[in-house]
């Protein structure tokens, strides 16, 4: 079964262009590692991670995926490059997922997950090729007191 899977995802996903908006955290830059297994093309827009540990900081990431650190509020500043990358599917992960920070920059919060989605949608809008866009976010979701592998049926919790 898992081959056949591997085997319709390599098909479906060989060579098309994939625009992924929030590449370089942690959900973002394991989806363009996986996503590339599959021979897709991907175009990564990020703010830099200032953590060093992170895989889109190592030089082989840096190296094999392009990418442009932009803040999503800003897409009018980089738009011509994205409309010229000419995406069959975008991923917009790009978005302010933590709560604390939310209670804390409300305004901030609000610009980028509200208003960056927006405009990322209707940038998507003066692109013809785009044919699917796929939006969400992730933070903690698993409360892992016991430090534990996590399943789906763990324990649903965390800090926030």
């Amino acid at each position: 079964m898992e081959n056949m899977v591997d085997s319709i995802s390599k098909k479906y996903l060989k060579n098309k262009k994939i625009l992924i908006f929030g590449h370089s955290g942690f959900v973002g830059s394991w989806l363009t590692l996986a996503l590339s297994s599959f021979e897709s093309n991907i175009l990564g827009i990020s703010l830099k991670m200032s953590n060093e540990n992170y895989i889109s900081n190592t030089k082989e990431f840096k190296k094999n995926f392009k990418t442009i650190n932009c803040d999503i509020k800003n897409l009018d500043k980089i738009e011509t490059k994205i409309i010229k990358f000419k995406p069959d599917i975008i991923i917009h992960l790009a978005s302010q997922p933590i709560v604390k920070e939310g209670f804390k920059n409300p305004l901030l919060t609000y610009e980028t997950n509200i208003i960056g989605t927006v405009k990322i949608l209707e940038l998507s809008r003066k692109i013809s090729s785009v044919k699917k866009i796929l939006v969400f976010t992730s933070d903690k979701v698993y409360s892992n007191i016991e430090k534990k592998t996590l399943t789906e049926n763990s324990k649903l919790g965390g800090l926030d």
